[in-house]
Formats: structure tokens, sequence, C-alpha cells
């Protein structure tokens, strides 16, 4: 079986992060090959990547970006095919980790070599992946309807991304609905005597426009004459320096925090009570999943996922829009919160996350799936 496709040229992103948790956890019991993407011709080849047997393929830039770099895009695919080609005898489930362009090798699979392929829509909204594939980028609608109709199963990580490929015509019973996971094993719990004393807020992601950093900034910036609070920002992207700066100028005490991207989130969730991500568009955030097994309790836009699994006042609250006066309303509405308030809405999310977003609770979904597909367990 192969898991694709992890980008090596962006292997901190939540993407990729997410494509290796699943593997692991499928590794367990499936022969889990990951095909990959590097830019190092050093690195091309088998080796072994976060515990799972890898094989990198080249690329001179990333080869999924939606369709920006459509050369990089067709070598990748032309190799990817290649090698598919030579083992099809050996596979049993080839899965795309997202729908980009690796999608129509999968459905070239299909077709021509009768394999099983399940395709993971990991994006909603106008992003959607679905969508970017009927782009002229990716061969417009001729090539949408290639994909659509030439493979076993659609994965959908959240209802509102299950209405995106039904508008597309894809049949319900050809989409299954399994959402993102986390390790259980990792989870701490925030402590509750932390809304007692301070307000701390965390914000876990792209320092990149489409997440609304600046905006988030400025609201807290705007905040602080009424409100004791901290902001601790962890990330990297185009806008660190920038948002490094801003901090520098206008924040004397220090309690806006600008501080370097973590691999494993676990280690500082623990130490915040509010999570927060103002993005314009997101499939279900690794970062709020593990946030919310955390009892750290979210403040999110309304975006495919959030929709899904934030009831407001319940369990989170969400941001009205994307503009810098949406954020200052709802940090506002968190500082105003009461610590019995928030411990009840902290427990609200622990118990939300533990129930639908473990790691081994979505790697049985999976096999049961693969299992259908190929009406034996796969070896």
């Amino acid at each position: 079986m192969c898991v694709c496709h992890c980008d090596n040229t962006n292997s901190f992103g939540g993407l990729e992060k997410q494509a290796f948790a699943l593997a692991r956890e499928l590794n367990e019991t499936h022969e889990v090959i990951m095909l990959s993407s590097t830019k190092r011709i050093k690195n091309i080849g088998w080796g072994n990547l976060h515990g799972i047997k890898t094989l990198k393929f080249w690329s001179y830039t990333t080869p999924q970006v939606g369709g920006k770099k459509l050369p990089a895009s067709i070598i990748w695919a032309m190799q990817l095919l290649l090698w598919l080609l030579i083992n099809r005898k050996k596979v049993d489930v080839f899965h795309c980790h997202q729908i980009r362009i690796h999608a129509f090798v999968a459905a070239f699979c299909n077709k021509f070599f009768n394999m099983k392929t399940v395709l993971k829509s990991g994006v909603g909204g106008k992003g959607a992946d679905i969508n970017a594939i009927g782009t002229h980028k990716y061969f417009g609608k001729l090539g949408q309807s290639f994909v659509k109709n030439n493979n076993s199963k659609f994965i959908s990580i959240t209802k509102t991304i299950s209405i995106d490929l039904k508008e597309v015509g894809i049949l319900e019973e050809d989409i299954v609905v399994i959402p993102n996971g986390f390790d259980v094993l990792k989870v701490k719990s925030v402590q509750p005597n932390f809304i007692n004393s301070k307000a701390k807020f965390i914000y876990l992601g792209r320092l990149d426009s489409d997440k609304n950093v600046l905006e988030l900034v400025n609201a807290a910036l705007s905040l602080r004459e009424n409100y004791d609070f901290e902001l601790n920002i962890y990330g990297r992207g185009p806008l660190k320096e920038i948002l490094e700066q801003i901090v520098d100028d206008e924040c004397a005490d220090n309690y806006i925090k600008i501080l370097n991207y973590v691999e494993d989130i676990s280690l500082v969730l623990e130490n915040n009570c509010w999570f927060i991500l103002p993005s314009n568009a997101e499939g279900l955030s690794n970062s709020m999943i593990e946030a919310m097994a955390c009892g750290v309790v979210p403040l999110v836009t309304k975006v495919s996922g959030a929709i899904d699994h934030i009831r407001h006042g319940e369990n989170g609250y969400f941001i009205d829009g994307f503009s810098e006066k949406g954020i200052k309303v709802v940090l506002a509405l968190a500082l105003q919160s009461k610590s019995d308030k928030w411990l009840k809405m902290s427990n609200c999310c622990k118990f939300e996350a533990l129930e639908n977003f473990s790691m081994s609770s979505v790697g049985n979904q999976y096999r049961e799936l693969y299992k259908k597909l190929n009406g034996k367990n796969i070896k």
C-alpha cells in the first residue's frame, strides 16, 4: 500500500505531518510505503523518514501548490506513474493524501491497472482540492471528470468538504468521512489555574497573509490597555520578520511573543488556555484538534472543519469574518469569560477530541475501508 503524497520540501506542513501520523498508525498492520518529493539530488531513492519506508523522487520545487508550478507537477507525476506501473501487482491500495496532480496518476492506475485508489480531500471551500483540479492549470473540467469517474473512494475529513465533492457530481456512496487524527499519548491537559491568573492565547501555524496573523497582532495590541493577557505566536513563514518588528516597536512589556516553529506542539499547548486560528481557509486543523484534546479552547473562523466540530459558546468561540475587528471582538469575549465558563468549555473540548480524533480510531476506519475495497485483509 502506498500513501501519497508527502512533500519533503515542506515537511513542517500540516498535510505532511498528518500523512506521516496516519502512515505510522497503519504501519502497525499494513506494509506502508510513502512516496515523497525532494529538491535535493542526494536524497533521491529509498530511505526511512519519521519511521516510514519512503521513496523520494526529485522535483525542482513543490509539485502540488495549486498548479502554480505545473512542470514540477508533471515531472513528479511521471516518476510516480512509472513506479506504479512497474509495481502494480504489489500495490493493494494507492492512497493519495491530497487531490492534486497525483490524483490523475491514481485515476490512470484505477482505469488501466484496475488498482484500488483512495483520494483524500483535505481542503474545503473556495480552495477545495476537487475544484483546484478542475481549473485550467490541471487540465480543466475534462481532467476533473477523469479523476471523478476513475477512483474507488473519496475521503472527506469534514462534512463540509463532502458537500464540495457532491457539488461536482461525486455520488454520496463514493464519499467516506474520516477526520484527521492525533496521538492520544502525547496529550497533556491544561491546568485550570491558568484562567484564574492571566489569560494566555496561542497561535500555531504558518506566518502568512492567509492566516491573518497581522490582523491578530494588531487586534491584540488594541486590547492591551483594558486587559491583562499573553499572546504566544509559534510558526515560520514570510511574515515572521514583519511581526517581530511590530512587536519590538509596539510591545514594550513583551506580552506578545513571536516564537519559533515547534515540531511537537504538545510541549507548548499545556501552558495556554485559548487557541486562536483566524485563517481564511482550513481543512481540519491538526493544531486545533490537538489543542482541544489538551483542553485549550479554540477561537476560530467559520471555516471547514471548525464548522463541523465547534459549537459557539459550548466548546469554543467563532470569529465573525476575517478582519482585525472580528478578531478583536472574540479576544475580548474570551478575556471576559469567567473561570467556570472556561473550565466547562475546556472539558467539552477534551471530550470532543478524544471521542472523534484519536489516531487509533482514525486508523481503524481506514483499515475497514481498505478491507472492503479489497474484499480481504491487506497484508
